[in-house]
C-alpha cells in the first residue's frame, strides 16, 4: 500500500516501485500477470504540482524519470500560452502567471502579476504589438465574417502581390 506523500523524492520511489510491481511476474507482488509479455509499463515522468483545468487542459511541472536532480519543465496542454492564435498579451501573461504559480509557488504574487497586467492594459501602457492576433487562412467562405478573412480580402484589393494565400497566417489588430 502506498500512502499519499508531499515529498518529491518519495513520490519518485513510489512510482518506480509501482512500475516494478506491475511488471513483476512474482506472485508476492500482488499484481502478477497484469500485463503479459511483451507488454511492459514504464515510468516516464512525474507531474508535481498538477492542475487539471478541464478535459485535455492541464498545466504542471514535469520531472522526467531518473532526473530528480534536474530542474522541472512546465508542461501545459490545451491552454492559451501554447497556442499561436492568441495575442501575445494573453500568452505572455499566462506563461508568466504559470511560472510564478508553479516555480515560485506564490499564488498571491501570481494573482498580483495578472492584476497589474490588466491595469497596464487599461492605462494604455502595453506595446500595441502585444495585442496582435494571428489566424491561419484556411478558406475564404465562412458563414459569418471572420476578421482574418476580411484583412486578407482588403490586402488582395490594395496589394495583390503581397496578399496572403490559403495556408498563410494573417495578423490583425
Amino acid at each position: 500500500k502506498f500512502e499519499g506523500c508531499r515529498d518529491l523524492a518519495k513520490a519518485f520511489k513510489y512510482a518506480e516501485e509501482i512500475e516494478r510491481r506491475i511488471n513483476s511476474l512474482r506472485e508476492e507482488d500482488g499484481i502478477r500477470g497484469l500485463f503479459q509479455m511483451p507488454m511492459y509499463l514504464e515510468f516516464e515522468k512525474l507531474f508535481w504540482p498538477y492542475f487539471l483545468l478541464k478535459k485535455k487542459k492541464y498545466l504542471a511541472l514535469k520531472y522526467e524519470a531518473g532526473e530528480l536532480e534536474k530542474p522541472p519543465k512546465v508542461d501545459a496542454k490545451g491552454i492559451e500560452m501554447i497556442r499561436n492564435d492568441w495575442a501575445k498579451l494573453c500568452t505572455n501573461t499566462q506563461k508568466n502567471f504559470v511560472d510564478i504559480l508553479l516555480k515560485e509557488k506564490s499564488k498571491t504574487r501570481a494573482v498580483a502579476y495578472v492584476k497589474q497586467r490588466v491595469v497596464d492594459l487599461m492605462e494604455g501602457k502595453l506595446d500595441h504589438s502585444e495585442l496582435i492576433l494571428s489566424k491561419k487562412l484556411s478558406k475564404f467562405n465562412y458563414k459569418n465574417k471572420q476578421p482574418h478573412v476580411e484583412v486578407a480580402r482588403m490586402l488582395q484589393k490594395t496589394d495583390p502581390q503581397n496578399a496572403p494565400q490559403l495556408g498563410d497566417r494573417v495578423d490583425f489588430f
